[in-house]
């Protein structure tokens, strides 16, 4: 079981709500500071993300997710990745965690994160049947390699890598989505293994689709 120091994760200094009376079902609190919520950018499953206002007048995403008190796999998944984000704070090319909260009493995690502006697969769409330049897939394509390099200097496995996982920060692509992420213990990283296939199909390796045979048949 993963166990998570709540208060280590955060990067902001705590004081008094400076919203003017905000309604409390706008308002989501991290470790005691309320972030405003401004409105949801994306849901699936368990999981909602909404773009909040910090009482340093800062943008955010803040990702809330419910899972049952009875779900350990579920649990330590969203724990997992709050250790892994921690782990790569202050490299440029990994999206940035700046505070979080685990209640397992109730089941809810709540992780404050870097405010994208756009993922690479919605960018990709929206210049469908234009030309890219040889600039733009130089610097993405130089960017997602960083970043990839990134983790895999900390022995991190991602296992989800496609477009929708590289958001646009600033200018900057960023790797996001550290829930399935697997850190490596072992110093032999030749040949992982997972104890079931995980990550999107169109996306994964050939090997990682085939299940191992032990009698080579």
């Amino acid at each position: 079981e993963h166990s998570i120091d709540a208060k280590a994760t955060s990067a902001h200094s705590p004081g008094v709500c400076p919203f003017p009376y905000p309604p409390a079902d706008h308002t989501i609190l991290i470790n005691s500071k309320p972030y405003l919520i401004l409105e949801m950018i994306g849901k699936g499953g368990s999981s909602k993300v909404y773009k909040v206002l910090s009482g340093d007048m800062r943008i955010h995403a803040l990702k809330r997710v419910k899972v049952p008190t009875s779900s350990h796999s579920g649990l330590s998944s969203y724990a997992n990745e709050i250790q892994l984000l921690q782990s790569l704070r202050g490299r440029p090319t990994i999206i940035q965690l700046y505070d979080a909260e685990v209640s397992r009493s109730n089941g809810t995690i709540l992780i404050l994160l870097e405010y994208g502006d756009i993922d690479l697969a919605k960018l990709l769409l929206r210049r469908k049947g234009r030309m890219l330049g040889n600039n733009f897939r130089r610097l993405y394509w130089q960017q997602m390699l960083e970043a990839v390099q990134t983790i895999h200097e900390e022995k991190i496995v991602h296992g989800d890598l496609k477009p929708a996982n590289f958001l646009h920060v600033t200018g900057t692509l960023k790797l996001i989505d550290f829930g399935i992420a697997k850190a490596i213990q072992a110093d032999d990283t030749t040949k992982i293994f997972r104890d079931s296939q995980i990550g999107t199909p169109n996306y994964m390796a050939p090997e990682a689709l085939m299940a191992e045979d032990d009698d080579g048949d």
